[in-house]
C-alpha cells in the first residue's frame, strides 16, 4: 500500500501537476486538499485520470474520504454518469442502500430526479424498518424498567415479611420469657408461702 506523503512531497506532487498543465487549478486544489487529508496519490489518481469533470471528482474525493467505499467505487467506475447521478447514488449508499440495488437504478441510466425518486420508494421500507427498529429499543427499555419496578416491589416485600419474621419471633420470645417469668414468680410465691409456714 502506498504511503502518506509529507508536507514537502505534497508540494513537490502539486508543482508536478502543475507543470503538466493537465488540470484546472481547481482540481488541483482537489487532489491537494485530498492529500493533505491522508489519502494516497494512487487514490487522488483514480478520479483524476478517469475523465471526470470536478462535479465528479468532488463526489469521488467524499467517497474516497469515507473510506469502507470499495464496492460502491468499482460500480460508479463502470458506468459513465453525472456529478448529480453520482452524488444521489451516493446519498442513498450512505443511507444503507445495497450496492447491487443502487447498480440497478444507476444503470438504467435516468436523470437525477428520476434516480431521487427510484430511490426514495426502495429506501421507504428500509426507512420503516429503522423507525420501527428504533422503537423496540424504547419499547425494551419501558419493558425493563417495568421489570425493575416490579423487583424492586417484590424486594420490598421481601424486606417486610423478614422484618415482620423478625417481630414475631421477638414477640415468641418475649412471650416465653414472660410465661419464664410468670413461671418463676409463681414457685418464689410458693416457696415463700411455704417458708412462712
Amino acid at each position: 500500500m502506498e504511503e502518506i506523503l509529507s508536507k514537502g512531497e505534497i508540494n513537490k506532487y502539486i508543482e508536478t501537476l502543475r507543470s503538466a498543465k493537465r488540470h484546472s487549478e481547481e482540481i488541483i486544489m482537489l487532489i491537494k486538499d485530498d492529500l493533505e487529508y491522508g489519502l494516497t496519490t494512487d487514490q487522488t489518481e483514480r478520479y483524476s485520470k478517469q475523465g471526470f469533470n470536478l462535479g465528479q471528482m468532488k463526489v469521488y474525493s467524499e467517497c474516497l474520504r469515507k473510506g469502507d467505499t470499495e464496492k460502491f467505487l468499482s460500480m460508479i467506475d463502470k458506468y459513465e454518469i453525472s456529478a448529480p447521478q453520482m452524488k444521489i447514488a451516493y446519498e442513498f449508499y450512505q443511507k444503507g442502500v445495497e450496492t447491487d440495488v443502487i447498480e440497478d437504478v444507476v444503470a438504467k441510466g435516468e436523470v437525477p430526479v428520476v434516480m431521487r425518486n427510484t430511490f426514495n420508494r426502495i429506501f421507504e421500507p428500509i426507512n420503516e424498518m429503522k423507525k420501527d427498529a428504533s422503537t423496540e429499543p424504547e419499547y425494551a427499555r419501558e419493558l425493563v424498567k417495568k421489570m425493575e419496578e416490579i423487583v424492586s416491589k417484590i424486594n420490598f416485600q421481601e424486606e417486610r415479611y423478614d422484618a415482620l419474621n423478625e417481630k414475631l419471633a421477638h414477640i415468641k420470645s418475649t412471650k416465653e420469657e414472660d410465661e419464664k417469668k410468670t413461671d418463676l414468680d409463681k414457685k418464689i410465691k410458693e416457696k415463700e408461702l411455704a417458708l412462712m409456714d
